[in-house]
């Protein structure tokens, strides 16, 4: 779906984690990692839909995030958009 996973890689309980599917192309994944069960890893945020009343138009951020290679996300992380992980 456009997500960049790289080779060795392990979801260790896949349908426990959530991985961000509005924005597949901002998520880049380096080789050889390993993720736990309940980890969310996220490309936008919709925080600022809370100004829509104001600005009458949707407010919507997205930023690439990167996990680097050979990278351990343990349970219950919550990865924000916008970051970078060696």
């Amino acid at each position: 779906m456009g997500v960049s996973i790289g080779k060795g890689c392990i979801f260790w309980s896949p349908n426990n984690v959530v991985v961000d599917l509005q924005r597949p192309e901002c998520l880049h994944i380096g080789d050889y990692c390993k993720i736990t069960r309940d980890v969310k890893i996220l490309c936008h945020d919709y925080s600022m839909s809370v100004a829509r009343r104001k600005f009458h138009k949707h407010v919507g951020v997205a930023k690439p995030t990167h996990i680097g290679d050979n990278v351990f996300i343990g349970m219950g992380a919550i990865i924000l958009m916008g970051a970078h992980i060696g």
